[in-house]
């Protein structure tokens, strides 16, 4: 029995920036959900993977982002999950979590390089 091969085709039309979406290395750890049509995603966006960030893109509203290169947000930062949480009945209240590791500024001394594990917390 002889197989057929399958030809798919993808335009230009089809595709459109993973910038915010997805990193460059695709062994960076990354954490991202999906909450009412919209992308909640922890990654690193740029080549080098020096910026850590969180992003909300797709959906209607305009995408937004944490600080660029701006040393006190992210510190390279390693993302871990993302996870939606309705705290009342009003729908306006849901929160979207960001759980992280993250180099502690503060605590850095003799030792080195501390880590810290992080939650966040982002109005959705």
């Amino acid at each position: 029995m002889q197989g057929h091969a399958e030809y798919q085709t993808l335009s230009y039309a089809q595709t459109e920036c993973g910038k915010g979406k997805c990193p460059y290395d695709p062994f960076q750890k990354t954490a991202s959900s999906v909450v009412d049509g919209e992308l909640y995603a922890g990654i690193t966006s740029d080549f080098m993977s020096r910026d850590s960030a969180f992003f909300r893109s797709l959906g209607r509203r305009h995408v937004i982002r944490t600080e660029q290169y701006d040393s006190t947000w992210l510190q390279d930062a390693q993302f871990v999950r993302v996870a939606p949480l309705s705290e009342t009945d009003n729908p306006e209240d849901d929160k979207v979590y960001v759980f992280f590791t993250e180099r502690a500024q503060e605590a850095e001394g003799a030792a080195g390089k501390v880590l810290y594990s992080r939650v966040a917390r982002v109005c959705k």
